[in-house]
């Protein structure tokens, strides 16, 4: 997990680094995500007009019950990248947009039962798209930036000692949903 952590901050930072010479850069964070249990931080590197690329990191965590002695408690990181066209834009990389995301989630479960307590790891990986609006303010550099994107799930790995009805109670199918209402500030 930490070298995971470590490559994908060596991959961002050489990203920032080689991108930020020519293009428009974001800085967003999602404080609406903490309400449902999710919030995240985001870099948008605006290549063109009417093009743009976003990563995100979030933490998230939840809590199910599942009958009376069943408690699964989660908490895991989320990683988010992706493209964005955008229509018509009056100063680059605003108003309507549509793009496509890729979602990697990596969690850790503790069932809770009468026995004890069991660990479960859980990881997933998701593909969407993404619809979205971003609204500018009159000096160009704050910005609101609310989207949504639906996708499907094409890996979900559990470890072995997820008991059978783990999956039921955690993900009701594969179907794979983001949204954002960001505040943004342009560099």
């Amino acid at each position: 997990m930490k070298s995971l952590i470590k490559k994908i901050t060596f991959l961002a930072l050489t990203a920032l680094i080689s991108f930020s010479a020519s293009a428009q850069v974001e800085l967003k964070i999602n404080p609406v995500g903490a309400i449902f249990n999710s919030p995240d931080l985001s870099v948008e590197y605006i290549l063109k007009d009417h093009f743009g690329f976003e990563g995100r990191v979030g933490y998230s965590w939840s809590s199910i019950r599942s009958g009376e002695d069943l408690l699964y408690k989660g908490k895991g990181l989320v990683f988010i990248g992706g493209g964005r066209y955008y229509f018509n834009p009056k100063a680059g990389g605003d108003r309507l947009y549509i793009g496509a995301y890729t979602k990697y989630k990596n969690a850790s479960y503790k069932t809770v039962v009468t026995e004890g307590t069991t660990t479960i790891d859980r990881q997933r990986l998701a593909v969407g798209t993404i619809f979205g609006h971003k609204i500018l303010s009159k000096n160009e550099r704050i910005a609101l930036d609310l989207n949504f994107g639906i996708g499907r799930a094409l890996m979900t790995n559990n470890s072995n000692n997820a008991p059978d009805d783990f999956e039921n109670n955690i993900a009701i199918t594969k179907l794979d949903m983001i949204s954002t209402l960001a505040i943004a500030y342009r560099f």
